[in-house]
């Protein structure tokens, strides 16, 4: 298990991986995983959970802002309405191991791709 993914200490079955306001959630011992969003502002608490079967969730990629060079990881759920998109390769991986889901050949790919076309490699 990575390091970067976190065990909780009153339960070992639940694991977790926290990004920004984005926290993912395995419970090992029910098999069931959950994305939770969070955001605070000017005494304003949003917070909203969906679970999520990570055989439904779609890897793709996608480019980050106004740059159209740099492509990103992208899990999402047209059933959930729902889309997480990845600044960084390493958290995509992450959220892949915490939901015991293989990570996308071609989303590895191209976003290795692009990383090379970063560097000015070819």
């Amino acid at each position: 298990m990575s390091n970067l993914i976190e065990v909780n200490p009153n339960n070992s079955a639940i694991k977790f991986f926290s990004v920004g306001n984005v926290r993912f959630v395995a419970y090992d011992n029910l098999n069931a995983y959950k994305i939770v969003f969070r955001s605070c502002e000017s005494c304003v608490h949003i917070s909203q959970s969906n679970f999520v079967k990570p055989d439904e969730l779609e890897h793709s990629v996608s480019v980050w802002g106004s740059n159209t060079t740099d492509l990103f990881p992208v899990l999402s759920s047209a059933q959930l309405d729902l889309t997480v998109s990845f600044h960084s390769f390493d958290a995509y991986l992450q959220v892949c191991e915490l939901f015991n889901m293989i990570p996308d050949f071609e989303v590895v790919r191209s976003c290795a791709r692009s990383s090379l076309d970063d560097l000015g490699a070819e």
